[in-house]
């Protein structure tokens, strides 16, 4: 009795152990599988993150590209490619290229009307961004004598009073290149400041009397505001310019204006 009483209880023992071994086998099996779910997992969640980032990176490739047609299609006058490119998700209507250069910039600068007028509608424009000279649109289609494009770009909100690279206003620009129809257009803006000077404390009326061009003086002389005893930084009006320059027209157009206004007004300094 007593053997087989033992027999049992060794036998128990052994089963007990069977049981141990299989339960710990198990363990380490499923801990095995959890392993290698979980690297799983890690590799699927790595390559979905490598794909993301190319398909990012081949999304930011493809808008930069487009970007880059969009002012190449603005200079060259290209409508049709224009109004596609703007349709692209997410493209920057101000993006610029390697000159600082922005679509509404170079077709402002190339006399491209219905482009600017597109561009103008596009949501975000900036119609005030400047390239790396400090021009702006404005100033471009007004260098180059554009004067509906002139006309769209200060109803937009252009400002008619910034300076290029903080010096010339656009007024001064129009008054020494003789534009005339441009002037007239810049005249008749409601914030258009007459009297701005540059860093040497010059107008656009010296401008204009510098050069020698009558009918703008003409013009200026008329506009609302405008003050001929401002003196620039060597202490010279548009008069003392004009008599300097021997200009008999200017000079009589200028002695004939100075009584309209207080003389030793506007001193610089």
């Amino acid at each position: 009795a007593a053997i087989v009483k033992g027999f049992h209880s060794l036998h128990k023992k052994q089963q007990k152990k069977k049981q141990d071994e299989q339960a710990l086998e198990a363990q380490q099996a499923a801990a095995q599988q959890a392993q290698q779910a979980a690297a799983q997992q890690a590799a699927a969640q790595q390559a979905a993150a490598q794909q993301a980032a190319q398909q990012a990176a081949q999304q930011a490739a493809l808008q930069q590209s487009a970007e880059q047609a969009l002012i190449d299609a603005a200079w060259g006058g290209h409508e049709d490619i224009v109004r596609r490119l703007l349709s692209v998700p997410g493209i920057n209507v101000n993006a610029r290229n390697n000159y600082g250069n922005t679509a509404l910039m170079v077709a402002a600068g190339r006399g491209h009307e219905n482009i600017v007028r597109t561009l103008l509608d596009a949501p975000g424009i900036n119609v005030n961004a400047r390239d790396r000279e400090g021009d702006t649109a404005l100033i471009r289609a007004a260098e180059r004598g554009y004067e509906d494009i002139l006309r769209m770009l200060l109803d937009a909100g252009a400002d008619v009073n910034d300076k290029i690279g903080g010096d010339w206003t656009v007024l001064m620009v129009a008054a020494e290149g003789g534009h005339e129809d441009i002037l007239r257009v810049l005249l008749a803006a409601p914030d258009i400041d007459v009297n701005v000077r540059n860093r040497y404390g010059r107008t656009a009326l010296m401008g204009a009397v510098y050069k020698g061009n009558e009918n703008i003086v003409r013009m200026l002389l008329d506009a609302p505001g405008i003050d001929v005893n401002l003196q620039d930084e060597d202490y010279k009006t548009a008069l003392d310019i004009a008599r300097s320059g021997n200009k008999p027209v200017i000079i009589e157009l200028l002695e004939g204006a100075v009584g309209r206004f207080t003389k030793g007004a506007g001193r610089l300094g």
